[in-house]
């Protein structure tokens, strides 16, 4: 029997920015034939990868780095006034607040140093995404 009819990992991945868009298994001689549909800008690593916590760069998967991310509190007042600092957060970083309480939420840019505070109350999450930094998260109590 031949090593051509074993299944291969294997990862579609975008070229420009090496972000893994599907993973799974496949013939030796079917590996190729992964990133048909995807386009031009899409190519095929054979072998494993974690789409979740790697990306391709330079045709081999490395880890996605953790951002320098922190804040300075975790309970605010819900006055609107009151300030939890965050630091480090990556330029032109996505920043995302969900209340967990009211189902209310809001999205914007943020800067390396920012202020966030809340009129409302409730259990807020807060996201900052940056490609290709893992997404960091933290539950703040307005109160």
């Amino acid at each position: 029997m031949t090593d051509l009819l074993y299944s291969r990992p294997y990862a579609v991945y975008e070229i420009t920015s090496g972000s893994i868009v599907q993973t799974g298994t496949a013939l030796e001689t079917e590996l190729d034939m992964q990133a048909i549909g995807w386009g031009e800008a899409y190519a095929v690593y054979a072998g494993e990868a974690d789409r979740a916590m790697q990306y391709i760069l330079a045709g081999e998967p490395v880890s996605r780095p953790a951002q320098a991310t922190a804040i300075d509190k975790t309970i605010i007042n819900a006055d609107g006034v009151d300030v939890a600092t965050i630091t480090g957060a990556p330029t032109d970083a996505i920043f995302t607040a969900v209340n967990l309480t009211t189902g209310d939420g809001a999205s914007g840019s943020i800067g390396e140093t920012d202020g966030f505070s809340s009129a409302v109350a409730g259990t807020i999450v807060l996201t900052i995404s940056k490609w290709p930094y893992l997404d960091w998260s933290v539950a703040v109590e307005a109160i």
